[in-house]
């Protein structure tokens, strides 16, 4: 994998990207879903939430972001039920919910 790292600045967004050079957004996430270091913070966690359709559903993502969700929930307005809900309902481009969910996460 080459070192060198190409800067991408939307103005527009106020986002600061970093990606090896010859790698879009997609090859990236799928580099980190596959190469993540050996942490338990790292571990994926399921946890069920119901979907649009009412059925639950089993989301894994990793111990960090759960953390982060429920960080969220417990000192903001946000509820991650209504997220996987949202996900389950934009579902475009063959993506889980888990992968929506962890993209807006």
């Amino acid at each position: 994998m080459v070192t060198i790292s190409r800067i991408i600045f939307l103005k527009r967004r106020k986002a600061l990207l970093c990606y090896p050079v010859g790698m879009d957004h997609k090859d990236y996430m799928h580099a980190l879903r596959h190469k993540t270091p050996n942490h338990p913070y790292y571990e994926p966690e399921g946890r069920s939430y119901p979907n649009a359709s009412g059925a639950e559903e089993l989301i894994f993502l990793p111990a960090s972001t759960w953390a982060y969700a429920d960080f969220l929930e417990a000192n903001t307005d946000i509820r991650i039920a209504d997220w996987v809900i949202d996900a389950d309902e934009l579902n475009h481009d063959d993506y889980t919910i888990a992968h929506i969910l962890w993209f807006r996460l």
